[in-house]
C-alpha cells in the first residue's frame, strides 16, 4: 500500500528525521510503498528570518499555542495544501504522522485537511509521545485519528498496513489503538522488538536528503533503551530494557547508507546509551579498521556516540575506537555530587567518572560531558562539588554541556511520577509545568537553577573549555524569555514584560518574542486605564460617580488575557501576583508602546494614554513636574544599566545649543565667525513644542554652544524663562566667568535657580590663562569665581565646575589648576583633550607629547591629596599610564542619557559624535530617540564597539590613534 509519512512541524532541521527514514525501511521491506512528507524542513526554508528562530528547539511551546498555530498555518496555507494535494494525487491509501511535544497541534490540523479531501484515509500517529496509554487514549477522541501506536512502530506498522490492503480493514496489533464501527478497540500492550538486527536498514532516499542544514550528517541508532534507570529520564520507561545490534550489523547499515550518501562523512549515533554493549562496539571498530586497511578513504565517516561512564570503557576500547574514527563521546556526567548522584540514580562514582573522562582524552578522542543543574535535593554545597569536579576535569574534557532545562520534570519518569518523594511542591493538575517546578521549601526554584547553570558556564569559560550554551538561538536572549515565562506561569506578570521586553532587545527579530509580547503590550493598555481610574477612585471616594468608576475598572480588567482582579469592598486593584507599582505599570506600557511602534507598527494601539500614574505629592506645577521628573529618572536609570537599544523613558539631561557673542577668542575653539546668535523667540516658535515633554520629563537642561552665553542681550530673559516653567530642572551654563554684570550673577546664584557653572578656565596662571582665552583680565574673572563660591557656601547655589581643556601650550598648569579648584572649593574639575576641528589646531594636541603623561599624572596624585572631585580622561601610555590612578575602566551611557540639539532642531548623540543625520523638527522625538540610528549605537557601545571604540573620553585605546581627537561634522550640527 503506498503510505505517506509525514514530518510536520516543528521538529529538528539539522539532520534528515530517523524515524520517518526507519519507518520507510520497515514499510519498504514488507512490500509497502512508502512516501515521505517532512513539511516541517519545507516551512523552515520558506520562513523568513525573523520566523527562523521558532524552529529553534527551545522554542517549541510555541507550537502548542493554537492561536499562533493557526496564524502560521493560515499564512502558508496554499503551500500546505499545495503538498497534500500532491500524495492525495498520489494514490497514498494511509498516512501515518510522527508526533512529538511540539507538533501536535500542526500534526491533528494537517490531518484533518487530509481527511477533508479523502475521508477514507487512514490515518496513524506515533511517536513517544504516544507510550504513555493516557496520551494515546487522549488522542483517540481526535475522530481523524483510526490508530494510534504506543509503542515501536517497525513491525506493528507493516502488518497493520498489509492487512488493510488485503482486507480492506485494519488488524488489531499489541501496541495500538484501533478506531472501528464499535468504538475504540485496545490490542494491548506493546512489544518490543527481539532483534534489532533483523530490522531493515532505514531508508533515507524518501527524504528530500539536500535540505538539511547539516550535508555531512547520517544518522543511526544502533540500540534501544537503556542499561541504567536514571530518575529523570523517561526514555527507560519507554523503552522495555535494553537491545542493541550487534556490531556486524551496524557495520552492514552503515556501508549500505555510505554506498548511497559517499559525500557524507559524519555519522551521528541518536543511542541514549551506545555503550551498552561493549563488545559490540569492539566489533563495530574492529571493522571499520579492516574495511579502512582494505579500501583506503572510500568508506570513510567519522562518527560521534552519547556514553554512560562505566570501568568498561578502558584504554584499550577507547584506542580502537579512535583508530576506527570515532572522533567524539558524550558523557553523561550530570553532577559532582556523588550525593546527588544516587539521588538521581546514576551508578557510578565521581572518581570512575574523571578517570574514564582522562583515558578518553588521552587517547584523543574529542571528550564532552553532560550536567545538570538544581535537581531536587542538590544543595548549594552539592553544587560546589560540581565545580570542585569541573575543576579537576577540565584537563581532560574539550566541551561541556550545560543543560539549558537545568532539571525538567519529563513525562513518565519517575522523578515526575514520584515528585512528592523528591520533596517537590505539587501543584493543581492544571497548572503543572515541566521546567518551572518548585521544591517545597522554595530553596530550589526555576531562577536558583538558572543562576547555577549560569555560574557553572562562567567557570567553565574561565577554564578555557568549550561551553556549549545548550540552546541555538541566543543565549541571553533565551535566557530572559524563559525567565519571562516563568513569571507569567508564576502569576507576577510585571516581571514577565520587563523579561520580554529586555529579551526583545538583544534581538529584535525573534517572532517568538514578539508573539508574546503582544498580548501583554494590550493587557497594559487595558490594566494602565483601570490603575487610572483606580487611583482616582482612591482620592475621590465619596463622589457620587463611584459605581460608575468601579464599573468601569471592572469592564477594563474583564478585556484582558491574564486578568486583574478589583474588590471594590476592601478597594485593592492586583495583576494576581504582581504587586501595584503605577510608575512601573506606566514605564513598561511606555516601553511596549515604543517597542511595537517602532517595530510593528500594524499593532500600535491608538488612543493609549501614556502619561504616568504618579504618586499624588500635593496640588501645584512644580510638584507634577518633580514626580515626572523623578518617575523619569527611576526607569532611565534603570535602562542605562541594562543597557537597552530601545528605551521607554526620555533624556536626563538636555543640551540646548545656544550661540552667542563671544569676548574671548579660545585657541582650541571649533567657532567660525558665522554663528547666529541664539533667539528666544526663534526657539519658542520652532523648537520649543518639540522639547517642552523632554523638559518635563528632565532632570537638567544645559545651555551649551560657542560664544558667552552671559553676553547674550536675552540672557536674563532666557534665565527667568526656565526658572518659571522649569522649575524642578537643574540648569547648567558655560561661561568664562569675565561678564561684569552682577544682576546676572545673583540670578544664577539664587537658591531657586538651581544652577551650575561650567566656567572655561585653562589655566591657573594670568599668563597661561591669556594665551589660552586671549581675555585680558584674569584678576576679573577670579573675582567672580570667588563671588560665586562665596554665594554656594551660604545658599548650596550655584555648584560650581571648573573646565580645563587640555593643549601643549597650558598642560604644565594641570596640577596648579587641581589646587586652585580646591581653594575654590569647585564641586566639580573636568579636564578634556582638545579636540581638533581645523587643520592649524593640529598643533596643540597632546597625542604624542612625552611630557603630557607626567603633568597629568600629578594632577591626579593632587586631586587624591586634597579630595578634590575629578573627571579628567585617561593616560596615554608608558610607565606613567601604569602608576597613576587615573580610571582604567568608564562605561559611556551619554546614548542613553542625553540628547544635544541646536536651534535649527539638528540633534546629536553626543559632542564628539560624528555626522548624525536626524533632525528633532523631522522627525518624531521617539521615532528619533528609538530609531535605527540610535539604536545602533547604543547596541554597539553594548558590544563595546562603534563609537565608543574611538571615543577619547570613554575608552582609553582610543588614544593611541591622534585621528580619534578629530572631530569631522556638517558645520550646522555643530554643538
Amino acid at each position: 500500500m503506498k503510505t505517506a509519512l509525514i514530518q510536520s512541524t516543528v521538529w529538528w532541521t539539522v539532520d534528515m528525521p530517523l524515524g520517518i527514514a526507519q519507518l520507510a525501511g520497515a514499510l519498504r521491506h514488507a512490500g509497502h510503498e512508502p512516501c515521505a512528507l517532512d513539511l516541517n524542513i519545507l516551512l523552515w526554508h520558506k520562513a523568513t528570518e525573523p520566523e527562523k528562530p521558532l524552529w529553534d528547539w527551545e522554542n517549541f511551546q510555541y507550537w502548542n499555542n493554537p492561536e499562533l498555530v493557526k496564524r502560521h498555518i493560515d499564512s502558508n496555507r496554499a503551500f500546505i495544501e499545495s503538498e497534500l494535494q500532491k500524495l492525495l494525487r498520489a494514490g497514498i491509501g494511509a498516512a501515518g504522522f510522527s508526533v512529538n511535544s511540539g507538533n501536535q497541534l500542526f500534526s491533528l490540523e494537517l490531518a484533518r485537511l487530509l481527511k477533508k479531501e479523502k475521508p477514507d484515509l487512514f490515518i496513524m500517529f506515533g511517536g513517544q509521545h504516544f507510550f504513555r496509554s493516557e496520551n494515546a487514549s487522549a488522542w483517540m477522541q481526535n475522530p481523524e485519528a483510526d490508530c494510534v501506536f504506543t509503542g515501536p512502530g517497525d513491525l506493528v506498522m507493516p502488518a497493520m498496513l498489509t492487512a488493510l490492503e488485503k482486507t480492506g480493514g485494519p488488524a488489531v496489533q499489541p501496541g495500538t489503538l484501533l478506531r472501528s464501527p464499535s468504538g475504540i478497540i485496545n490490542g494491548g500492550p506493546a512489544q518490543p522488538v527481539p532483534d534489532l538486527d533483523a530490522l531493515p536498514f532505514a531508508d533515507f532516499t524518501v527524504l528530500p536528503v539536500g535540505l538539511y542544514a547539516n550535508k555531512l550528517h547520517i544518522p543511526f541508532q544502533s540500540s534501544r533503551g537503556c542499561i541504567w534507570k536514571c530518575r529523570y529520564c523517561s526514555a527507560t520507561n519507554f523503552w522495555q530494557g535494553y537491545n542493541q545490534m550487534s556490531g556486524e550489523r551496524m557495520f552492514s547499515e552503515l556501508m549500505h547508507h555510505k554506498s548511497l550518501f559517499p559525500d557524507r562523512t559524519h555519522v551521528e549515533f541518536y543511542d541514549l546509551t551506545a555503550n551498552g554493549r561493549p563488545e559490540a562496539l569492539h566489533k563495530l571498530s574492529e571493522l571499520l579498521i579492516e574495511d579502512h586497511k582494505a579500501n583506503g578513504w572510500k568508506n570513510f565517516f567519522g562518527w560521534k556516540i552519547n556514553a554512560v561512564i562505566r570501568p568498561e570503557m578502558t584504554p584499550e576500547l577507547l584506542k580502537k575506537l579512535r583508530q576506527s574514527f570515532c572522533k567524539d563521546i558524550i558523557y553523561g556526567i550530570e553532577s559532582g555530587s556523588e550525593r546527588v548522584l544516587r539521588l538521581m540514580n546514576k551508578n557510578y562514582r565521581p572518581d570512575v567518572a574523571l578517570q574514564v573522562l582522562h583515558d578518553t582524552h588521552q587517547a584523543e578522542i574529542h571528550t564532552t560531558a553532560n550536567f545538570m543543574f538544581g535537581f531536587p535535593g542538590e544543595t548549594e554545597e552539592d553544587f560546589g562539588q560540581t565545580l570542585a569536579f569541573l575543576e579537576k576535569a577540565a584537563p581532560h574534557l574539550d566541551r561541556v554541556y550545560a543543560s539549558a532545562t537545568f532539571t525538567s520534570l519529563e513525562e513518565g519518569s519517575y522523578l515526575t511520577d514520584h515528585r512528592a518523594e523528591f520533596g517537590i511542591a505539587v501543584p493543581p493538575p492544571d497548572n503543572f509545568h515541566n521546567l518551572y517546578w518548585e521544591s517545597s521549601d522554595a530553596t530550589n526554584t526555576y531562577p536558583v537553577r538558572m543562576e547555577r547553570y549560569k555560574r557553572f558556564r562562567a567557570r567553565a569559560i574561565a577554564l578555557g573549555l568549550d561551553a556549549y550554551k545548550g540552546v541555538q538561538g541566543d543565549l541571553e536572549q533565551n535566557s530572559l524569555f524563559s525567565l519571562a515565562e516563568y513569571y507569567r506561569y508564576k502569576g507576577d506578570h510585571a516581571k514577565a514584560v520587563e523579561n520580554l521586553l529586555a529579551a526583545f532587545d538583544i534581538n529584535s527579530a525573534n517572532e517568538a518574542v514578539l508573539d508574546a509580547l503582544l498580548p501583554y503590550y494590550k493587557d497594559l493598555a487595558l490594566y494602565h486605564s483601570a490603575a487610572r481610574q483606580f487611583m482616582r477612585l482612591q482620592r475621590y471616594p465619596a463622589r457620587g460617580t463611584r459605581t460608575q468608576m468601579e464599573s468601569r475598572i471592572s469592564a477594563l480588567i474583564s478585556g484582558m488575557r491574564d486578568k486583574a482582579s478589583f474588590d471594590a469592598a476592601t478597594m485593592s486593584l492586583r495583576w494576581m501576583s504582581s504587586s501595584f507599582d503605577p510608575q512601573q505599570l506606566s514605564y513598561l506600557l511606555a516601553l511596549a508602546h515604543e517597542t511595537v511602534s517602532r517595530f510593528i507598527p500594524e499593532h500600535k494601539l491608538d488612543g493609549i494614554h501614556l502619561f504616568p500614574l504618579l504618586p499624588q505629592r500635593g496640588s501645584g506645577r512644580n510638584n507634577t513636574l518633580s514626580a515626572l521628573r523623578d518617575h523619569n529618572t527611576r526607569f532611565n536609570a534603570q535602562e542605562c544599566s541594562q543597557n537597552r537599544s530601545v528605551l521607554g523613558t526620555y533624556p536626563r539631561r538636555v543640551f540646548l545649543q545656544m550661540d552667542g557673542p563671544c569676548n574671548a577668542d579660545c585657541i582650541f575653539c571649533s567657532r567660525d565667525d558665522e554663528y547666529e546668535h541664539f533667539s528666544l523667540d526663534k526657539y519658542l516658535n520652532a523648537l520649543h513644542g518639540r522639547l517642552r515633554p523632554l523638559l518635563r520629563h528632565a532632570e537638567e537642561v544645559l545651555f551649551t554652544g560657542s560664544g558667552e552665553f552671559l553676553l547674550l542681550p536675552e540672557a536674563e530673559r532666557i534665565i527667568e524663562f526656565f526658572n518659571r516653567f522649569y522649575p524642578q530642572l537643574e540648569k547648567q551654563l558655560a561661561t568664562n566667568a569675565s561678564h561684569k554684570n552682577r544682576r546676572l550673577w545673583e540670578l544664577i546664584s539664587a537658591p531657586e535657580s538651581r544652577y551650575t557653572i561650567q566656567v572655561s578656565l585653562h589655566s591657573a596662571t594670568p599668563q597661561t590663562h591669556k594665551t589660552m582665552t586671549r581675555l585680558p583680565s584674569f584678576d576679573d574673572v577670579m573675582g567672580n569665581l570667588e563671588y560665586l563660591a562665596s554665594r554656594r557656601s551660604m545658599a548650596g547655589h550655584p555648584k560650581l565646575h571648573l573646565m580645563f581643556v587640555m593643549t601643549t601650550e597650558n598642560i604644565q598648569d594641570l596640577p596648579a589648576f587641581v589646587r586652585l579648584g580646591a581653594k575654590l572649593k569647585a564641586d566639580k574639575l573636568i579636564a578634556n583633550h582638545a579636540y581638533i576641528y581645523r587643520p592649524d589646531q593640529r598643533k596643540y594636541s597632546l597625542h604624542g607629547n612625552t611630557d603630557s603623561d607626567k603633568w597629568l599624572a600629578q594632577a591626579y596624585a593632587e586631586a587624591e591629596k586634597l579630595g578634590v572631585k575629578t573627571f579628567f580622561p585617561p593616560l596615554f601610555t608608558g610607565q606613567v599610564a601604569r602608576t597613576a590612578q587615573a580610571p582604567q575602566k568608564i562605561n559611556c551611557h551619554e546614548p542613553w542619557t542625553q540628547l544635544m540639539v541646536n536651534p535649527r532642531a539638528d540633534a546629536l548623540p553626543c559632542d564628539l559624535y560624528g555626522e548624525f543625520s536626524q533632525n528633532l523638527l523631522r522627525t518624531d522625538f521617539w521615532a528619533l530617540w528609538n530609531g535605527p540610528e540610535y539604536r545602533k549605537i547604543r547596541a554597539s557601545i553594548r558590544e563595546k564597539g562603534g563609537c565608543l571604540a574611538r571615543c577619547p573620553r570613554h575608552n582609553p585605546d582610543s588614544l593611541k590613534t591622534a585621528e580619534n581627537l578629530q572631530i569631522q561634522r556638517r558645520e550646522s550640527q555643530q554643538p
